[in-house]
């Protein structure tokens, strides 16, 4: 039997409870704008300015008694949760929110009343500048026509606008830009290319309209037009191991350097060290004379230390690789004069102020600092973002970098700047680790993307994001991506390999990545085939090299789209040794080279000499072909020279070293016939 006892209460008196007459706001906001005053509670009426481009606005009205029910323009909404979208007329907006308590009959009105800015007229450019060469004329945003002359290399720019007014937009050539930077415009050669800025100011009706004429040059002009040596230089110095570009600032590395001399403009006749290295530093003047600005020495050299052997240059900042320094320390500005380890690597930042002075900024060391790690062999530069390779670290992790499991598996360093201080950002491995693999050898950033090359990785996989865990392709070599989210974690995309993926092919090397656009090196490829898109599956050769074009679709998909290989492919080239791309135009050295013709498109059938080197200019047309159209050689080619082992290009002008040249002149256009030192090493500038 079922009993339900229901008990009435004592007394007769009613149970019904006294309904709640609150019909406060305990918190109001609008999604865009701020309110003034700030919400106080008893304060019913408030104003907001926001910005023309804020068309509409959400309100958010949090009851005190969660009882109570709002309505925001007369529209039921929820307490605490953001109305739905209230368009905004220039000028005032009058918004309402209507409190009802839970007695159905107390209510109090909130107004805000949101005015809207009128919309900008202003169409001014702060600067208007290319991506190579710069223009003839100082900008001023009232001047419209501007001309420039770039040289051959220049097939095509960038043009760089920055409005005055951040909601102003621009196009070129009818074009939106991608931030502050165009598409790439083709230039054709030898003759004047018109290019149309026009910034609409946020009204979307007044403009500016600018004019740039661009003249590039012939094949028939591009010269070599100066030999580089350093100011003291001896054998072994290696002058030209590294090289880095930008505008009118060279600096080239000279791992070799035997001074022990600190910091900047020191003693450089010092010959007490051994591979101690430097860096030297040229300008161009506005007369297109190069001159040597800066001896650049670390701040704690030793011998061996090898500084100079990896640069990268952005901006007012450069960025050296020291990988046999001792130290092992860790992280940023540690202990430089700790010599207990033996190859355990550092880089240096040196950064110049605005009267071209050169100092020392920051000392950077991996977070797991190790002997014969070799952190900065491989380094690159993007603004205020470091990435930093250290190829033989032997972590199998990559969240226990204490794990030393696996030699030479490699690893890659993420470093940021916040004004003047350096903090490692991230610790890189590639998904799949293993011995030998090398990751972190050859690297390349850009944004928000970077691009790790492992040349010893071995999996078979062909493409993209094949199986990286197959070993059955000694050597073969991999790249891998990379993206930062806005948070600043780093996250692998892509894991990239060879159409035609082989055993020593070391894929991977030299990445340059720009844009949509990244190219990859594969030194010890072994095709003979000649140009482009030749038969890749011919493997009848030995170390003659490759070069690869991968691009990025709309949706963030990349695929391999050109196979480069030079005209003259031969066993042993190391086609792909170094690697340089900009815009419409890239480069390939081949250290191992052998012809010993000189200057522009000399005879590249002569195999007269060994290791003599040479580049190939590849130039892609406006229906996105690419073909060989210059084959560069040093004026003064001789064996194991190994020219273009390094490259340095700015999209304009073209600087190809050659570490195991032997001269022993000094300074700009020396002797060049004297080889009295080797491996002394020199640069060549052409444009």
């Amino acid at each position: 039997m079922l009993v339900v006892v229901v008990g009435c209460g004592g007394g007769g008196g009613s149970n019904r409870a006294t309904l709640s007459n609150n019909a406060n706001l305990s918190g109001l906001s609008v999604s865009d704008g701020t309110l003034n005053p700030t919400f106080a509670f008893g304060t019913l009426s408030y104003t907001s300015d926001v910005a023309f481009s804020v068309a509409q606005v959400t309100v958010t009205a949090t009851t005190s008694d969660n009882r109570a029910t709002v309505t925001v323009n007369g529209a039921a909404t929820g307490s605490g949760t953001p109305s739905a979208p209230i368009a905004l007329a220039v000028g005032d907006t009058d918004l309402t929110a209507v409190v009802t308590a839970e007695d159905r009959t107390t209510t109090q009105t909130y107004r805000v009343v949101v005015t809207r800015a009128q919309p900008s007229t202003n169409a001014n450019l702060t600067s208007l500048s290319l991506s190579a060469g710069k223009l003839d004329q100082v900008f001023d945003t009232t001047l419209p026509n501007y001309t420039a002359s770039v040289g051959y290399l220049a097939a095509g720019v960038q043009v760089v606008a920055v409005t005055e007014d951040a909601n102003a937009s621009v196009t070129v050539n009818a074009q939106p830009l991608s931030g502050d930077t165009s598409d790439v415009v083709d230039l054709a050669e030898g003759v004047v290319t018109s290019i149309n800025v026009v910034v609409t100011a946020e009204d979307g009706v007044t403009p500016s309209n600018f004019v740039i004429d661009i003249d590039r040059g012939d094949l028939a002009g591009f010269l070599q037009r100066i030999y580089v040596k350093p100011n003291n230089i001896d054998t072994l110095d290696r002058f030209g191991a590294s090289v880095a570009i930008e505008g009118d600032w060279l600096a080239i590395g000279v791992p070799g350097d035997q001074s022990r001399a600190t910091g900047i403009n020191g003693d450089e006749t010092d010959d007490s060290g051994t591979s101690v290295g430097s860096v030297s530093v040229y300008k161009r003047d506005v007369s297109g004379v190069w001159m040597r600005q800066a001896y650049l020495k670390a701040s704690s050299p030793d011998d061996n230390d090898r500084f100079g052997e990896a640069l990268a240059l952005s901006g007012d900042t450069l960025l050296v690789g020291a990988s046999g320094e001792q130290s092992l320390a860790t992280g940023i500005g540690g202990d430089q004069t700790d010599n207990s380890g033996t190859s355990v690597g550092a880089a240096y930042v040196f950064v110049r102020d605005t009267s071209n002075i050169w100092s020392q900024q920051a000392y950077l060391k991996a977070s797991n600092a190790e002997s014969a790690d070799e952190f900065g062999r491989y380094l690159q530069l993007d603004g205020d973002t470091a990435l930093v390779g250290s190829w033989l670290e032997d972590s199998a992790s990559n969240t226990d970098e204490q794990d030393n499991s696996l030699a030479d598996s490699g690893a890659a360093y993420v470093f940021t700047r916040d004004a003047s201080a350096w903090t490692q950002q991230a610790y890189l491995k590639a998904s799949s680790i293993d011995a030998n693999d090398r990751f972190g050898a050859n690297l390349d950033v850009e944004g928000d993307t970077l691009i790790v090359g492992a040349p010893r990785e071995d999996s078979n996989a062909t493409g993209v994001n094949g199986d990286d865990t197959d070993n059955s392709a000694l050597d073969s070599g991999a790249a891998y991506l990379f993206d930062r989210d806005p948070q600043g974690m780093w996250s692998q995309i892509a894991y990239l390999k060879a159409a035609n993926t082989d055993d020593g092919d070391f894929f991977g090397a030299n990445p340059d990545l720009e844009g949509d656009v990244l190219i990859v090196g594969a030194l010890g490829e072994q095709s003979p085939a000649s140009s482009i898109n030749g038969d890749a599956a011919d493997n009848s050769g030995s170390g003659v090299g490759a070069a690869y074009e991968f691009v990025r679709d709309g949706n963030g998909n990349w695929s391999q789209a050109t196979y480069f290989k030079a005209a003259n492919a031969q066993s042993n080239d190391a086609f792909g040794s170094a690697i340089a791309y900009k815009g419409n135009t890239l480069i390939v050295g081949a250290r191992g080279e052998n012809s010993l013709a000189s200057g522009i498109n000399g005879d590249a059938t002569d195999n007269s000499g060994s290791s003599v080197g040479a580049a190939y200019v590849f130039i892609r047309a406006s229906n996105d072909t690419w073909s060989q159209s210059v084959y560069v050689k040093a004026s003064n080619p001789d064996t194991d020279d190994e020219f273009a082992d390094a490259l340095g290009f700015d999209g304009d002008t073209l600087v190809v070293t050659a570490q195991g040249e032997r001269s022993s002149a000094t300074g700009i256009n020396g002797n060049e016939a004297d080889d009295s030192l080797a491996s002394a090493g020199a640069g060549y500038v052409y444009r």
